[in-house]
């Protein structure tokens, strides 16, 4: 659902989404083409994949020959500029296979023990030192988009926060939601329980999927009685958190949805990738993390619920925490990442040599370099031409929609760059510069791959550089800045030391 949701968004910014798919259940390929999207669908599952373990065996067949599928899907598509990945099965070998079809990917991870080929990496939920995590996993270059702020929320949630009036005296309807499918009937498990504790003033909301096993065994028990309403495949479900005062529930998705509302909660990890996140949102008071269900007492989850029944500071407290750290444009958020206009790259010509003259002959420019004196012309031209010829020596245009923006020069000795940017005074301000320089890496990785350690040198007074810089990984010490270039194959080679080069 978060891919619809995302996808929601990305429609209202004129692009159009088609979902890659293997044997979907009827009513999910239903809600998503209900919805004007179109899917694909790939082959029945293969014999192969009974022999697969863990998460890979959730593809339903082996990893290559899911590739070579969705790159047949893909083919026939036409021009490609996203591909979005959101699966447990899928690392970077599979999208190291499909990635030729797409312009960029995008891949939606949730446990940062996979390593990744991708342009940009959304991970949702709350993670401890999560760009830490993920830096040896992904790419050098690859954004990181980690943190509930860009929870992929449906509209519904912010348009029901906008509204919101929420009060803590006391709990008068308290929400039980536990997933749509619900495969080990947690559900009905809570609500025996809440039965043998319920006060008579007590409206308890029973949500359910129309997959839920015990759905039928659930409505026939509480359905006609007296203090509880069941609700079945609802599509309102923001309403529903918005009009109750506490909820029940799992972690996953709905955790940031109960966030966004700031609906005080209990809640238990239903899977194992909800571990650490739910120990993570406790942890900062954001909900009362009762655990894994399957270690978890009756008599536990009943004095929890007595707990956040009765303690309204604990609900008044657990809510404005949840406001601050979810308020629904994580959408917003990640389809600017996706949309806004990109940084690429090209090797300098002779007809750049001109354009380069002035950026760098620039007053802003000058200001910032060890030499502030202006250049000469005839010479700059004459060194541009040597340098498009040294081996030694790259130099790269910096370009968007086409339009140069600024110039990347590589000194390279043995495996060790020395970095140096500096951008079309014009174009100040606008972040071009991280990305110049992540392009730039990109780059050396296909062209010059013995490059295993970047440095620059940088003055203490040029604020803007230095920020880039630290942006895009570099190490800052003094006025040297350094950054080991790594792969997702192999370990970072040995480094050796060798005197900044102080030419041009």
């Amino acid at each position: 659902m978060r891919c619809l949701a995302l996808g929601k968004v990305l429609r209202e910014q004129k692009a159009q989404l088609t979902f890659i798919m293997r044997e979907p259940p009827a009513s999910v390929r239903a809600v998503i083409e209900n919805q004007g999207f179109g899917v694909r669908l790939m082959a029945e599952s293969y014999p192969a994949s009974v022999g697969l373990e863990g998460y890979e065996s959730w593809l339903r067949a082996p990893w290559d020959l899911d590739a070579r599928e969705t790159c047949s899907i893909l083919s026939q598509e036409g021009k490609v500029d996203w591909l979005i990945v959101d699966h447990y099965g899928i690392d970077y070998k599979w999208e190291e296979s499909v990635r030729p079809l797409a312009g960029k990917t995008l891949v939606i991870d949730d446990l940062a023990r996979r390593a990744h080929s991708c342009d940009l990496l959304l991970n949702q939920n709350l993670v401890a030192n999560g760009d830490e995590r993920y830096s040896p996993l992904v790419p050098d270059g690859c954004r990181l988009l980690v943190g509930p702020q860009f929870a992929l929320l449906r509209p519904e949630f912010r348009a029901a926060r906008e509204s919101l009036r929420r009060t803590f005296d006391n709990v008068a309807n308290l929400l039980v939601f536990l997933g749509g499918a619900d495969p080990d009937s947690i559900t009905e498990r809570v609500l025996r329980v809440i039965e043998s504790i319920r006060g008579d003033e007590l409206l308890v909301t029973v949500v359910l999927g129309a997959a839920n096993p015990r759905r039928n065994t659930i409505e026939s028990l509480y359905g006609s009685r007296d203090g509880y309403r069941v609700v079945v495949q609802t599509e309102n479900i923001a309403r529903l958190m918005a009009e109750a005062d506490a909820s029940i529930g799992a972690g996953g998705t709905s955790t940031w949805e109960r966030c966004c509302l700031g609906l005080p909660s209990m809640a238990f990890a239903i899977a194992e990738n909800q571990l650490e996140v739910m120990q993570e949102v406790a942890k900062i008071g954001a909900c009362l993390y009762v655990g894994p269900h399957q270690q978890i007492s009756d008599e536990k989850i009943a004095l929890d619920i007595g707990i956040l029944i009765s303690n309204s500071c604990l609900r008044k407290s657990m809510s404005e925490i949840s406001l601050r750290l979810v308020d629904g444009l994580g959408c917003d958020r990640v389809s600017k990442e996706m949309l806004k206009e990109s940084v690429r790259v090209r090797r300098a010509r002779e007809d750049d040599a001109q354009e380069v003259f002035y950026w760098r002959n620039a007053e802003e420019t000058r200001r910032q370099s060890r030499d502030p004196s202006p250049l000469v012309i005839e010479k700059h031209l004459e060194w541009f031409r040597l340098s498009l010829t040294d081996k030694k020596r790259v130099l790269l245009i910096g370009e968007i929609e086409g339009r140069p923006i600024g110039v990347l020069r590589y000194d390279i000795l043995e495996h060790i760059a020395t970095v140096s940017v500096y951008l079309d005074p014009t174009q100040y301000g606008h972040g071009y510069g991280t990305a110049l320089l992540k392009e730039g890496e990109r780059w050396l990785r296909s062209f010059r791959p013995e490059v295993s350690l970047l440095r620059a040198e940088i003055l203490a007074a040029n604020v803007a550089s230095r920020r880039a810089f630290i942006k895009s990984g570099f190490l800052e010490r003094g006025t040297l800045f350094e950054k080991q270039m790594h792969t997702l194959v192999s370990p970072a080679c040995n480094l050796t030391e060798r005197k900044h080069d102080e030419a041009y």
